[in-house]
């Protein structure tokens, strides 16, 4: 139960690339697996999911156990609970004086609102926290980004507004993207007995914020596609690639496309984070971690 609530919980933590010392490549993934063998252990249409489906209540209950109530409880909490507007200037107070809080806070209540529902309604299983989640759902796909405010000065445009006309990923949209797929894959069915034009919404909120930059935008700095010798791969690598690839695999659904366009694309040459695990200390930390624990 941990497990599940920390899995769909969203981190934001960044940082910066530095050089490396003393540091051994490790390659672990890239020696696991080849493009054949990747297409050849590609699960399809969620069959991979380890949670059971939101209308086996026997099951959801099992997996909850004494978590059940409390979860329950805390969902009851925003049954009322008003869907914050991030005005423009909550995101240009961040190139204005430094401050990103502004634009945070409701960020993160929403997101953290919208994950509180989802647990709630998988908890209980009697549809009385449907319309809150299609609620959120709905504002977080009429967001013209879910990337931080302090990380968008990234687009072109560096400014810390979102371009419209330019999606990039960040370790806030990733998790946001996450969930919202997550979101989508338990609730389409409920949502489109409303309206199933908030799914579609969905579907193409994830398509476009995450699916198409993640597969054809290689400029993004914590990919890595620029790495050179001695440096070490940004941190955010992992959180990344993770929350796209659930992305993927929650949201597409057509084997061949998956597996014959994408496949070997997502699956190892997107998976940078190879270069992540090579260049980590044998105790499996990277030099910033090291460093917060200390």
């Amino acid at each position: 139960m941990k497990h599940f609530i920390s899995f769909l919980l969203v981190v934001a933590l960044g940082s910066f690339s530095f050089k490396a010392n003393a540091y051994t490549e490790r390659n672990m993934l890239q020696k696991a697996a080849d493009e054949t063998t990747l297409k050849s252990v590609l699960v399809m249409k969620q069959a991979w999911v380890p949670y059971p489906a939101y209308t086996d209540r026997a099951a959801w209950d099992s997996l909850m156990g004494p978590n059940k109530q409390r979860l329950i409880a805390a969902g009851e909490k925003l049954l009322d609970y008003k869907w914050q507007l991030i005005p423009a200037t909550a995101y240009l107070e961040y190139e204005r004086t430094g401050n990103r809080k502004i634009m945070e806070v409701p960020y993160d209540a929403n997101r953290q609102a919208l994950n509180t529902l989802m647990l709630a309604e998988l908890a209980e299983g009697k549809g009385r926290f449907i319309d809150q989640l299609l609620n959120g759902a709905y504002m977080s796909c009429e967001m013209n980004s879910w990337v931080l405010s302090a990380h968008l000065p990234r687009q072109s445009s560096k400014r810390s507004l979102p371009d419209f006309r330019e999606q990039i990923i960040d370790l806030g949209s990733g998790g946001y993207g996450a969930l919202m797929a997550w979101v989508h894959y338990f609730f389409r069915k409920p949502f489109d007995k409303i309206n199933p034009v908030v799914s579609l919404q969905m579907r193409k909120a994830i398509k476009e914020r995450i699916l198409d930059p993640y597969m054809n935008d290689d400029d993004m700095w914590w990919m890595a596609f620029n790495w050179q010798p001695g440096e070490i791969i940004n941190n955010w690598n992992p959180w990344c690639n993770s929350n796209a690839l659930q992305c993927f695999l929650l949201m597409e659904n057509n084997k061949d496309r998956l597996a014959e366009e994408n496949g070997f694309e997502v699956a190892e040459h997107r998976v940078e984070i190879y270069g992540f695990c090579k260049e980590c200390k044998a105790r499996g930390m990277d030099k910033e971690f090291k460093e917060r624990m200390i």
